[in-house]
C-alpha cells in the first residue's frame, strides 16, 4: 500500500472519528469506533463520499437514525423516566429490584448485546452498584427531563381540561332559531302564489323539502303553527 494510501485511510477514520463524536445526541465510544474503523475509509481528505459525494456529516446522521441504539441512553431519551426511577431509587422508599431493571432494560433499543450496553451505561450514568442495589445518584440532566417531563403532563392535562370545557359549552349552547321569513309557507310569510312559483321553479321535490323545514307540505291550506 502506497504512503498517501496510507494517509489517506487514517485520516478518513480519524475525520469519522472526529465527525461521530461531536453529534448530538451523543454517541456510545463504542459505535463512534465502530462507525470510523467501518466507514472512515470510504471518504476523501475533503469529507466526501468517495462514491456518493455526500458528506461525512449527512452521512454519519443518516446512520445515526437507521440505528438510534447508537447514542447514549439518558434521562432525555428513555421515553418512560418512570422506569428509571424504579430501576436507580426504588418505590415508596424500597430499594431498587431486578425487576424493575429487567423492565428499563426490554425498553431500551437495540439487539439484546446493544440493550445490555446501554443499561451498563445508565448503571455508570447512576452510579449504581448491581452487588449492594443501593438508591442511585442522578445524573446531571435526570431533574432537567424529570421537569420536562411534568411539564408536558400538565400542559396535557390543561389541554384535555380545555377540551371537556369546549364540549360542554357547545353542548349547552342554544341552536339559534331558523330564519324563515323569506318561506313562503311560514307563518309570518304565507302566500299561496309564491309556493306556486316556488314549485314552478326549483320542482316538487326541492319545495316539499322547503315546506317541511316549517312543518308543512305541498297543498296545505294554511301555516303550521309552531313555525
Amino acid at each position: 500500500m502506497a504512503i498517501t494510501d496510507i494517509v489517506d485511510k487514517y485520516a478518513g477514520i480519524s475525520a469519522a472519528h472526529h465527525v461521530a463524536s461531536n453529534l448530538e445526541p451523543k454517541w456510545q465510544p463504542s459505535a463512534v469506533e465502530e462507525f470510523a474503523n467501518n466507514f472512515g475509509q470510504q471518504f476523501d481528505i475533503n469529507r466526501r463520499h468517495k462514491s456518493t459525494g455526500e458528506s461525512l456529516e449527512v452521512f454519519a446522521r443518516k446512520y445515526a437514525d437507521a440505528r438510534p441504539h447508537v447514542h447514549i441512553p439518558s434521562a432525555h431519551s428513555v421515553a418512560d423516566l418512570g422506569l428509571q426511577v424504579a430501576a436507580y431509587f426504588g418505590i415508596d422508599g424500597n430499594l431498587p429490584t431486578y425487576t424493575a431493571r429487567g423492565q428499563l432494560l426490554k425498553s431500551l433499543p437495540g439487539t439484546d448485546e446493544e440493550k445490555a450496553a446501554a443499561l451498563a451505561y445508565l448503571d455508570q450514568a447512576y452510579q449504581w452498584d448491581p452487588k449492594t442495589r443501593k438508591a442511585g445518584i442522578p445524573p446531571d440532566d435526570f431533574h432537567k427531563a424529570l421537569e420536562s417531563a411534568a411539564a408536558i403532563a400538565e400542559a396535557d392535562a390543561a389541554e384535555k381540561r380545555a377540551k371537556a370545557l369546549r364540549l360542554t359549552a357547545n353542548s349547552t349552547k342554544p341552536t339559534p332559531k331558523a330564519d324563515h321569513r323569506t318561506n313562503p309557507w311560514s307563518k309570518e310569510n304565507w302566500n299561496v302564489t309564491a309556493q306556486g312559483n316556488c314549485v314552478r321553479a326549483l320542482g316538487a321535490e326541492k319545495a316539499s323539502r322547503i315546506a317541511a323545514a316549517v312543518g308543512c307540505v305541498l297543498g296545505s291550506t294554511k301555516p303550521s303553527p309552531h313555525y
